[in-house]
C-alpha cells in the first residue's frame, strides 16, 4: 500500500505535466488587428528597347611571354584574372606546346614555344659537356633544369627539345 513514487526505481524522475501552448486568435497566419499588411512592390519590366549595357573590352596580353619571364600568367583570354599551366607537351618537330586555364574564367589556350635555335643547341651541348654546371633551359628567366627524354634533353616546363645525342 505504497504510492507511485514510492513504486517507481529510485532513478526514475517524476513525470511532469505538459503545459498547453496558447494559440493566437485567428491562426498563426492571421493579419494583426486595426493594421493592413503593406503591399510588395511592382517589379520594374524592362523595355525591349532599352540598351544593353556591353561587358567592359578583354586586356591585350601574352600570357607566354610572362611565363618564360618566371611572372604570374595573365588570363590567356584577357578577364584580367591569372592563369596557370595545364598541360607542357613537345611536338615532333621539336617545338613546345603549352596550356594555360585561367582561374577565373576557366578559359584555356594553347600556345606554341618555337624549336631552338642552332645558337640556343650550341650553348646546351657546351654545358652537357662542362658537367660542373647543370644544363637548364636558355629560354627562361629562372633556371629549369633540362631532362632526359630518350636520347634528347627537353625542358619540363616548355617542352621543347634542345639536344639530340648522336
Amino acid at each position: 500500500a505504497g504510492t507511485a513514487a514510492a513504486e517507481a526505481p529510485p532513478s526514475a524522475a517524476p513525470k511532469r505535466k505538459k503545459k498547453k501552448r496558447r494559440k493566437a486568435p485567428g491562426g498563426p497566419l492571421a493579419e494583426p488587428v486595426g493594421k493592413e499588411r503593406p503591399r510588395k512592390k511592382k517589379k520594374k519590366r524592362r523595355r525591349r528597347d532599352e540598351p544593353v549595357r556591353p561587358s567592359p573590352p578583354l586586356e591585350p596580353t601574352d600570357p607566354l611571354k610572362a611565363f618564360m619571364a618566371g611572372a604570374q600568367v595573365p588570363c590567356p583570354v584577357g578577364c584580367g584574372s591569372f592563369s596557370e599551366v595545364v598541360r607542357v607537351s613537345t611536338r615532333e618537330d621539336g617545338s613546345g606546346e603549352v596550356w594555360f586555364e585561367c582561374l577565373s574564367c576557366a578559359q584555356r589556350r594553347q600556345f606554341e614555344v618555337p624549336a631552338a635555335t642552332p645558337a640556343e643547341r650550341k650553348a646546351v651541348a657546351a654545358s652537357l659537356e662542362d658537367e660542373a654546371t647543370d644544363t637548364v633551359c636558355p629560354r627562361h628567366a629562372v633556371p629549369v633544369a633540362l631532362r632526359r627524354r630518350g636520347r634528347a634533353f627537353a625542358c619540363p616546363a616548355c617542352g621543347v627539345v634542345f639536344h639530340e645525342a648522336a
